[in-house]
């Protein structure tokens, strides 16, 4: 009878010590699940912050452009052209500011920029 009293009380040290085992798996499934849940939300509020910048940027660009557009004449708008900050660069490596007028329209507002007597 011992023998099998022994026999029971080993199987049920085995039977827990492997519940054990499955229950630290399953915690370390969840770890690992709520790891994965973190990453995916930071990349979402990551998108919904580059989308936000994108649309700031897209209606101030759009309003720096009506204003030079509203200018009464060329020699304003260009004055105010000059005056406002160049575009940053869509690279991050590079660091030379990219000139926004074409070389024959860099001339025409040297050439406006140059009159002084406002008749063109």
């Amino acid at each position: 009878m011992e023998s099998v009293k022994r026999v029971r009380e080993r199987q049920a040290q085995q039977r827990t010590a492997q519940q054990e085992q499955l229950s630290l798996g399953k915690l370390v499934e969840l770890e690992k699940d709520s790891e994965l849940i973190g990453q995916i939300k930071a990349a979402e509020a990551r998108h919904r912050i580059k989308s936000l910048r994108e649309c700031y940027e897209k209606q101030q660009d759009e309003e720096l452009q009506w204003l030079i557009n509203s200018q009464p004449t060329s020699l304003e708008a260009v004055r105010l052209k000059t005056l406002l900050r160049p575009h940053p660069p869509d690279h991050a490596h590079s660091t030379s500011i990219m000139d926004p007028l074409s070389h024959t329209q860099r001339k025409r507002c040297e050439i406006l920029i140059e009159d002084d007597t406002r008749i063109t």
